[in-house]
């Protein structure tokens, strides 16, 4: 029996995280998606989106897709008061049974273990993770030499955040 968890937020970070477990042909892994905009998202590569209360009573861990930290503690407390789990990104390779540190390995290649001397990282991978880091992803454009899809050109922006002074 394959665990399976559900992707709390339907968003880009959601699909690009779904997108990673793709990549590893981990994708069953994921029962679903719940988003508070359930009625109107329905679907996302075949997987359904669900309320908060449909999805809790799978009784599935959850793997929150947001960046804002304090929206993120919400969910958590949310989640927790419904006796439902939250899991961490780094703790999805040991439910792939690898050790974790393939996550970090996959996320960002060594100089030495990337053939090209570039990062392997995933377009999809960057974008979540810039995403993450608060910029928004303006445009991404692969770049195909004589090696198929060895770059990727991202134009990320930094949100402008008015001072309330």
């Amino acid at each position: 029996m394959s665990v399976e968890i559900i992707i709390y937020g339907a968003g880009e970070r959601g699909k690009g995280i779904y997108n990673f477990f793709e990549q590893y042909n981990q994708e069953t892994m994921i029962k679903g998606f719940c988003d508070e905009n359930y009625k109107e998202i329905r679907e996302i590569k075949g997987r359904k989106v669900v309320g908060f209360e449909e999805a809790v009573s799978y009784k599935l861990p959850f793997l929150i897709s947001i960046t804002d930290e304090k929206i993120v503690k919400q969910v958590k407390n949310k989640i927790d008061m419904a006796g439902g789990i939250v899991l961490d990104f780094a703790n999805i390779a040991s439910l792939w049974g690898k050790d974790r540190n393939i996550i970090n390995r996959d996320f960002c290649a060594s100089f030495v273990n990337a053939p090209h001397g570039r990062s392997f990282m995933s377009k999809e991978v960057f974008a979540y993770l810039a995403y993450r880091a608060g910029f928004n992803i303006l445009e991404q454009k692969i770049i195909d030499w004589e090696i198929k899809d060895l770059d990727c050109i991202s134009l990320i922006q930094k949100p402008y955040i008015k001072n309330s002074k």
